[in-house]
């Protein structure tokens, strides 16, 4: 569903969403006409639909493995997503809307790219909670990314959970917590409670 950000309309079903697997929407392009996602069937590919319902949704990019958390770069001219490919989680960038090469970003592992707001910088993170940067050189034909720089650790879960800033200078995180004040989960044991009765 989309509904405006204002809250001024009611939610709209987007055309072509509708089916037997449920649509992961991870990106929107730039000029608005495409939402970039996964599935969670099988193959796990990455898909496109677009937002006015002109086209049936369709496969985007192939993968021999799973693949997830498509988005788009800032001048909409790139994908960037995750996979296992390799049997290790990394991230790849692609051609939008293709066809063309494949670059892969991460060494290591990857997953949950964010692109700095003037697209000359992806971040992403890796399963041991660190943040690493890229430095991204795209021209017309093809990308090329310089080494990847570990910038600080921070645990944290999901793909939702955390952004960059356009200048990409702050980070924001969603840290799950709980009140001080609630004290600790504790699971009491009450033994022999039928003799009690």
């Amino acid at each position: 569903f989309r509904v405006s950000a204002d809250g001024a309309s009611t939610p709209e079903l987007i055309p072509g969403s509708e089916g037997d697997v449920v649509p992961n929407p991870y990106s929107v392009s730039p000029d608005g006409k495409y939402l970039a996602y996964h599935d969670q069937g099988e193959n796990g590919n990455i898909l496109m639909l677009t937002l006015d319902g002109s086209e049936p949704a369709r496969t985007l990019y192939e993968t021999p493995g799973f693949a997830g958390d498509p988005m788009f770069s800032p001048d909409g001219r790139w994908v960037a997503y995750d996979a296992d490919d390799t049997g290790n989680w990394e991230n790849y960038v692609r051609p939008f809307p293709g066809p063309g090469g494949k670059w892969q970003v991460s060494i290591g592992g990857g997953e949950f790219a964010r692109w700095s707001g003037d697209g000359k910088t992806l971040f992403y993170r890796r399963r041991d909670g660190t943040v690493w940067s890229v430095a991204v050189n795209a021209n017309e034909q093809s990308v090329g990314f310089g080494q990847p720089e570990k910038l600080f650790e921070f645990e944290s879960g999901g793909a939702f959970d955390w952004d960059v800033s356009a200048d990409g200078q702050r980070f924001l995180f969603v840290r799950e917590t709980r009140s001080v004040d609630a004290g600790p989960n504790l699971i009491k044991l009450h033994a022999n409670w039928f003799a009690e009765l």
